[in-house]
């Protein structure tokens, strides 16, 4: 037999395999496209539809927990302005007034907005979201103990911070402001030079130390979160005492 043509034949074959194989992937991804709906052009555009309205919400990233020390970071990234709403501030309060004598803290206009701590029912209501209690007047009583020791402790840590405050050379200088909240707190929450948004989710029955929290940033071109929360920020201090 001639060699030329046993090479021909061998090559022949080999192209076949080649185009058996081919057709054989070709057909199965063309099978995963149907049998799942990839292919459709409205399911492709829904998905890119959800991805605009994440987007577009004005959100930028998240953390299933926030761990404290990302706190130093935040606040290092900030220019002129950082608003802080909370219970008590007790969780941050040495780290902060450490960072208010650095050259950059100085530089940083404060707010703080703080639980009142002369509102024992509010705390009281406070303590309850934090403990998982639905209704205070259904608990037992040794709950209610808890919860009026719980609302004791968190006067002193509101007294204490503030009083840790107020003698800080930020607070002589006028660069700090606190006021305090007349209602409970769903979230604690920064507000950082008029442009980002930093939103501790507190879960019902959980510390807000384990709080899930979001990031939101600002766009001029639309309303999002970030200025729905930024407007939840102006009521709550417009209407809050010094």
């Amino acid at each position: 037999m001639n060699e030329n043509y046993l090479i021909g034949v061998l090559s022949s074959g080999t192209w076949w395999l080649i185009a058996f194989v081919g057709a054989f992937i070709i057909g199965g991804i063309a099978f995963l496209l149907d049998k799942f709906n990839l292919y459709n052009k409205s399911v492709a555009f829904r998905a890119f539809g959800k991805l605009t309205v994440i987007k577009s919400s004005g959100m930028q990233g998240c953390y299933q927990t926030f761990p404290p020390e990302k706190n130093k970071d935040l606040w290092k990234l900030t220019s002129d302005k950082l608003y802080y709403l909370g219970v008590s501030a007790d969780s941050i309060i040495n780290e902060i007034i450490e960072f208010m004598a650095t050259d950059k803290g100085k530089s940083i206009k404060y707010k703080f907005l703080l639980m009142d701590p002369a509102n024992e029912e509010n705390l009281m209501k406070q303590n309850a979201f934090k403990l998982g209690i639905d209704d205070i007047d259904l608990i037992a009583e040794a709950q209610k103990a808890e919860l009026k020791e719980a609302v004791k402790l968190d006067k002193n840590k509101i007294t204490l911070s503030v009083e840790k405050l107020k003698k800080t050379a930020c607070f002589a200088s006028g660069n700090i402001e606190i006021k305090y909240s007349g209602e409970p707190l769903p979230w604690w929450m920064y507000v950082a030079d008029d442009n980002k948004i930093f939103v501790g989710l507190m879960e019902p029955g959980k510390s807000g130390m384990k709080s899930p929290l979001i990031i939101l940033e600002k766009r001029n071109d639309k309303f999002t979160l970030y200025q729905a929360f930024e407007n939840n920020w102006k009521r709550i201090w417009q209407s809050a005492q010094k």
